[in-house]
């Protein structure tokens, strides 16, 4: 049997938003364990609306923040696991996730949750992009709709 070794790095470029490493690792950990993933290293980073505007303007073409970026470390090609049993599929590195920290203010006070939740929203979210799920269309984006309340209910029911 192989062992889990997941690298997870949380960078906080932001102080508007109390952000508690111990409870990303746990999210990434569960969705990551949850996919099956046995190895990968990802970051995350908390960021302010400029930065992330900076990033998707610079790497998308998009001139305005957004609630998460996410950059595979291995372009151009989907992380999803191909073969549930196949140890080989399940040994990739992922990359980096970049969350904005104002946008979840903004849609803490718009959805009547917290920051703190919106972050944690944003994170899955972003994991699954890594995984190779879209939400390119709406049959897509239903299904990551769906993973993202599965992963957050677990979360909160751990």
């Amino acid at each position: 049997m192989l062992k889990r070794i997941v690298a997870i790095i949380i960078i906080n470029l932001q102080n508007k938003v109390n952000i508690r490493q111990n409870k990303i690792r746990s999210i990434v950990g569960l969705v990551l364990s949850s996919e099956d993933r046995i190895y990968g290293e990802v970051t995350i980073t908390i960021s302010t609306d400029q930065r992330i505007r900076t990033l998707n303007r610079k790497f998308l073409g998009k001139d305005y923040s957004t609630d998460v970026l996410a950059f595979s470390f291995i372009e151009g090609k989907s992380l999803k696991v191909k073969a549930a049993n196949s140890a080989l599929s399940r040994m990739r590195l992922l990359g980096d996730v970049v969350v904005s920290a104002g946008t979840a203010i903004r849609n803490a006070k718009k959805y009547n949750t917290t920051a703190e939740y919106e972050i944690y929203l944003y994170v899955i979210h972003g994991i699954l992009h890594l995984l190779g799920f879209d939400d390119a269309n709406a049959l897509k984006k239903a299904i990551m709709r769906k993973k993202e309340q599965y992963y957050l209910k677990k979360y909160y029911n751990l």
